[in-house]
């Protein structure tokens, strides 16, 4: 009963962690480590109630809570990605594959194959002989396509980082971001390790059978189940994505405080600019006739920057204008 005390306990702090850091970077993509992390922690407390009391339901509820919440969490890598994917250059992608959509059909995919793993489960647990072989089918097809689908998504982030159509490195640096994508990619490759690992166990464990030596000796289930995922965890509080992936809405950067510039803002920026460029062509004019040298060139100058000045200007809000005109 200890260990599942002290893995109880464990998830419990490591989901307050992950909270706590989530609110302070108001990633919010980052509670679905919260919410895995005290699921886990309930069904380490049916798991508790079970060894001191057996209880069918109980048992059912810790079964349900211990296998289905670990398919919840690789969600926070496929948001991730998403966003990576967001970064490069979009020529290097197919026209229809947007950032948006891959979390969304990775996580609609781990819930297809969810939901055939339930099904076989459910024939399993019958009676007729021809119902129970169709439900091991149904249940190792599950498992087998969710691996498979986890494949797809482990070389998809292998290529947006090695891809060299999609410049995700080049197109950050020549953007004057600091993405630290070095950090990122080795927490995406370090969970995505651990959570293979836990996927692979669980298959190999069915296919030996509820009595075979995986699910009958409780090591192998705390080695290759606990660990994996509470490591995942324990990586998503050191290398919180909130640190190093931009707020939705904040712009394409890494950084949050790399916000979209208004357009009126953007427009007298430009206009100031060309009045200095004005201002520094008269002053070549004047150095040229003080030197006795032809200004009709520099005057020209003059004459093509002021108009561009005034041209890109904005036009006056409202009760600026009278401001503008005596300036």
């Amino acid at each position: 009963m200890a260990p599942a005390v002290l893995a109880l306990i464990l998830y419990a702090l490591g989901g307050l962690v992950a909270l706590i850091l989530t609110c302070r970077t108001k990633a919010w993509f980052m509670s679905v480590v919260t919410i895995t992390a005290w699921l886990e922690a309930l069904g380490f407390a049916a798991r508790v109630m079970v060894i001191n009391s057996p209880n069918l339901n109980v048992y059912i509820g810790m079964q349900a809570l211990l296998i289905i919440t670990p398919v919840i969490l690789p969600l926070v890598d496929y948001i991730v990605v998403g966003r990576l994917v967001g970064l490069g250059d979009p020529a290097a992608l197919h026209r229809w594959i947007k950032p948006v959509y891959i979390p969304r059909f990775f996580l609609a995919s781990d819930v297809f194959t969810l939901m055939l793993q339930g099904a076989g489960g459910g024939l399993i647990s019958g009676t007729d002989p021809k119902s129970r072989d169709m439900g091991r089918n149904l249940l190792l097809a599950g498992l087998f396509m969710q691996l498979g689908f986890f494949t797809c998504f482990s070389w998809l982030t292998a290529w947006v980082q090695t891809s060299k159509d999609f410049a995700l490195r080049d197109r950050t640096a020549a953007a004057g971001l600091v993405p630290r994508l070095g950090t990122v990619f080795a927490c995406l490759y370090t969970t995505i390790v651990l959570m293979y690992l836990r996927n692979i166990f669980r298959t190999v464990e069915f296919i030996m059978g509820y009595d075979g030596y995986l699910a009958t000796h409780e090591a192998f289930f705390y080695g290759f189940d606990f660990v994996p995922i509470f490591g995942c965890v324990v990586l998503f509080c050191v290398w919180h994505f909130g640190y190093y992936m931009p707020v939705k809405g904040a712009g394409s950067g890494f950084s949050a405080s790399s916000t979209p510039v208004a357009p009126l803002k953007l427009e007298l920026m430009e206009a100031g600019q060309y009045q200095k460029e004005a201002g520094q062509y008269q002053m070549e004019a004047g150095q040229y006739q003080k030197e006795g040298k032809p200004a009709a060139v520099a005057e020209s100058s003059t004459a093509a920057v002021a108009g561009s000045a005034v041209a890109v200007a904005p036009a006056p809000v409202g009760g600026s204008s009278a401001r503008l005109a005596r300036s």
